[in-house]
């Protein structure tokens, strides 16, 4: 059995140990016993520091290895190069390898072989250089660390002694370096060299903080640059491998390209890259087992890489300034494109350089790269109670969020990053400010008339979503109707009416009683109930001013138990169907004022029925990429269509899928919005969960608040202040709260509501 010594046994050695043992060779691991996770899965272990090359050499020779190795450590490197060149091994010469580690000889190098880098001065602890020739903004950075350690942008030169201190105190050597700024892009070089012949793997787009730090947060493979450009990278890459005598094993080089496309060398390291770029990004895009290929190297081995396949790839890493990873690292299992994830730390900091994030996971995708929502720019129209959940969710995930809608104290402006005074129902001047900004996507929430504005804007930016059509055919009942007919779907009787007399004409022909609605409204508002002429007759009258429409629609009243789902279609396939019971409010008509999951509507085959007719229904009405609120009706046995909406139902709906799935729902609605991946959503099992609107039944002055305390109750929150006047209730808009609970059974949670909460007096109403 062959022996490889490994110098480290930190994290970042962990996949190069377990590769050599599959490859059946003994592992020897050098390391402090601090952070050396590698120790419990090497055969053996040295506690040593991996700069004591000698000791190392000794043991080595002892052990009477066959190869020696390191990746993504920029400080074993040397003793790697050192313990080779001693006993006689493949690698690099210890004289390169202490080049490519510092920063200094590095440059002086790379500029001598006539490869572009930044201007730059070197400093130590023992004598300050001569600065006149430097000019802001300037970087300053230790000459021999990696991980962003001790990296500063300077623009102010009184800053500028107090960050080459910093850099000072961290550099194992003590030297600083003081360089120009360079604008541009930021990429790495993946290659693998054996006897000075330099094979060429992949180039990586790199994602950091920027100034002052530069602190990684994402990389993808393979890097979107034209494939012309990418030749000539990887052609300077060989140069300056030449240039730095590096022969043998793997290399990371990252560059700067500026707008006027100078390429500029920043770094080469005589290692693989870290952040699991060479462990596992370019595995997983190209096909080639770097690991093994670099533990051939090291073995003497002559190699030949082959890429077997050509896919996407990509690290996110966790921290302060990228809080939603949480979102993916969480529901990792349920993203078939995330391979790997781990929450590393519980606490969450700000960056100053690699050793603060907090976790990561790891993406492959054969078709496109696996985006998260961060930067991108979304638009919500209306900042009222239905979108500030939206609004605060898309903040939370790095979005910047454009609010549209009239002046007003809607609570959902507080959170917008932008807030236009603009007429949403004015789709011109949306469409204008969408363009203008940029966006990536447009939501709304628990609205159906926004629906055409939205519709129109997805087709004039080619967004995700229901186009304008659609999107009229979804936001007006009749319309919808029309369609429901046209291609089989099971919905009730109906006749579009223009005025009065048409109306009581067209429920004679269908029979009382019958339901009056507005085909403009949401929330159950326009909608009526009627069991006489008179009563229709009246309804027609209250109901009139409330549509923007000349008709309206009169169906027959399907007598049965209420229901209703909430689904998302992306790319013409329902990723999930949630059935959910009602709490309904009897008033004119029935209006929901609470939902649960799961339905405990009994039926064999309720699901299976109510999914074939949604499916019948989103291509009736030819919806996609949306949310859907659907209202359904189990008549003997076979569930009707009322109504589909392409947007996510109200009265908490989304918290209620959100807690049923143990998953963020506006994050979905978010991602659905900008063509994002959305989790698999297949369940066995819902968490049983509760949403729950209270109302006053008083039009008055609010005189006490109360919350309920019962167990089970995951959010509540009231509204209104004491001072303020609420109204008697009669439509969705006169909600005082919202309320979620969970329970361990439906029968339980459903038994506690309706004991304690719904009895409950959640407001003191004084009566004007």
């Amino acid at each position: 059995m062959k022996s490889l010594a490994i110098i480290g046994a930190s994290y970042l050695q962990r996949p190069l140990v377990e590769r050599a043992r599959q490859m059946g060779l003994r592992t020897i691991c050098f390391s402090w016993p601090e952070g050396a996770v590698c120790k419990e899965i090497c055969d053996v272990f040295y506690p040593i520091s991996i700069t004591e090359k000698e000791e190392i050499t000794r043991i080595c020779k002892d052990e009477r290895i066959d190869g020696v190795c390191t990746i993504a450590s920029d400080v074993a490197a040397p003793t790697v190069a050192y313990v080779a060149e001693q006993l006689g091994l493949t690698g690099n010469k210890y004289e390169a390898a202490v080049r490519a580690h510092d920063k200094h000889l590095m440059r002086a190098a790379l500029v001598a072989a006539g490869v572009d880098c930044p201007h730059y001065v070197v400093e130590s602890r023992k004598s300050k250089v001569e600065r006149s020739g430097l000019a802001l903004p300037l970087i300053v950075k230790p000459s021999d660390r990696s991980g962003s350690l001790g990296v500063q942008k300077i623009t102010r030169w009184e800053d500028l002694d107090a960050a080459v201190q910093k850099a000072l105190d961290v550099s194992i050597i003590g030297e600083a370096l003081i360089e120009e700024y360079i604008e541009g892009r930021e990429i790495s070089v993946e290659m693998i060299s054996c006897g000075g012949v330099h094979h060429a793997l992949q180039i990586t787009d790199k994602v950091t903080t920027g100034a002052p730090h530069f602190v990684e947060l994402a990389h993808h493979q393979p890097s979107d640059l034209p494939a012309a450009m990418q030749d000539h990278i990887f052609d300077i890459s060989r140069q300056a491998l030449d240039a730095l005598g590096l022969t043998n094993g793997a290399s990371h080089s990252e560059y700067k390209i500026t707008k006027e496309g100078r390429i500029v060398v920043m770094e080469i390291g005589g290692r693989m890259g870290g952040d699991f770029i060479g462990s596992n990004l370019v595995q997983l895009s190209t096909g080639y087992d770097f690991l093994q290929g670099v533990i051939e190297v090291a073995l003497g081995e002559t190699i030949q890489p082959v890429k077997t396949k050509a896919a996407y790839s990509g690290v996110y890493f966790l921290s302060g300034v990228t809080p939603e990873v949480q979102f993916y690292i969480t529901h990792a299992s349920d993203y078939k494109q995330i391979v790997l994830s781990e929450q590393t730390d519980t606490e969450i900091r700000p960056l100053t350089c690699s050793a603060d994030r907090s976790g990561y996971f790891i993406y492959c995708d054969a078709h496109r790269r696996f985006e998260t929502l961060r930067d991108k720019t979304v638009m919500v129209l209306g900042g009222g109670r239905y979108q500030l959940p939206l609004i605060r969710a898309a903040r939370a995930a790095g979005c910047r969020v454009l609010v549209l809608g009239w002046p007003g104290d809607f609570p959902g402006y507080e959170y917008a990053s932008k807030w236009y005074d603009v007429d949403i129902m004015d789709s011109d001047a949306v469409i204008r400010i969408a363009k203008d900004e940029a966006i990536d996507g447009i939501v709304g929430c628990g609205s159906d008339f926004i629906l055409p504005t939205i519709g129109r804007v997805v087709d004039a930016l080619g967004l995700p979503g229901t186009g304008y059509h659609s999107s009229v055919v979804a936001s007006d009942k009749s319309l919808m109707k029309a369609a429901f007919a046209r291609t089989g779907v099971r919905t009730a009787i109906y006749e579009q009416v223009e005025n009065k007399e048409q109306a009581i004409e067209a429920a004679e022909r269908i029979g009382y009683p019958v339901v009056l609605k507005i085909v403009d409204g949401s929330g159950s508002k326009g909608v009526v109930i009627c069991q006489d002429t008179q009563a229709l007759g009246t309804a027609y009258d209250d109901v009139l001013p409330l549509t923007h429409h000349p008709y309206m629609v009169v169906e027959q009243f399907v007598d049965g138990v209420e229901f209703g789902a909430q689904a998302f279609v992306q790319n013409g396939h329902l990723q999930f169907v949630m059935l959910h019971g009602d709490i309904v409010y009897q008033g004119n008509s029935g209006i929901p004022v609470g939902h649960y999951a799961p339905s405990l509507t009994e039926y064999e085959g309720l699901q299976a029925d109510a999914e074939e007719q949604l499916r019948r229904a989103i291509e009736a009405l030819e919806i996609d990429n949306c949310a859907i609120n659907a209202d359904f009706i189990l008549h003997d046995g076979k569930v009707f269509v009322l109504e589909i909406g392409a947007r996510a139902g109200a009265t908490c709906l989304p918290e209620l899928v959100s807690e049923c799935y143990s998953i963020d729902y506006y994050t979905c609605l978010l991602c659905g919005a900008c063509g994002l991946p959305l989790p698999d959503m297949k369940r066995d099992r819902l968490h049983p969960a509760l949403v729950y609107t209270p109302f006053s039944t008083k039009t008055g002055t609010v005189k006490a608040l109360h919350k309920p305390t019962c167990e089970g109750i995951v959010a509540c929150e009231i509204y209104p202040q004491v001072g303020d006047e609420v109204h008697a209730f009669r439509t969705a808009y006169d909600r005082i709260g919202h309320l979620v609970m969970e329970g361990e059974s439906m029968e339980e949670l459903l038994h506690c509501f309706e004991t304690q909460i719904q009895p409950f007096e959640f407001v003191q109403v004084s009566e004007n």
